[in-house]
């Protein structure tokens, strides 16, 4: 796998100090939430999918800024289904 961008010094922060950090915070609790619970409706997720970069380039399912790790995790396979689903009921938002 390649990595196009690294950030070599990460920056922790309290989130209180930062309103881009609570946003970020938000964000990912929200991805947390849909895999922790299994479901890719979950309206907060939902709302941020469109946002999610998608090159469309190759793959019009895939989605290229979700990376699920472990390559063998049942995750994959739920992420897949759940996108694929979302494209064809909501093919506008995207």
């Amino acid at each position: 796998m390649k990595f196009k961008h690294i950030v070599e010094h990460p920056f922790f922060t309290d989130s209180k100090l930062s309103n881009g950090v609570q946003l970020a915070d938000r964000c990912d609790y929200n991805v947390y939430r849909t895999f922790r619970q299994l479901d890719f409706n979950y309206t907060c997720f939902v709302r941020l999918l469109p946002r999610f970069y998608n090159s469309q380039q190759t793959d019009p399912l895939k989605l290229d800024g979700l990376k699920v790790f472990r390559d063998d995790s049942e995750l994959v396979d739920f992420a897949r289904k759940g996108w694929a689903e979302f494209k064809t009921k909501q093919p506008a938002l995207l």
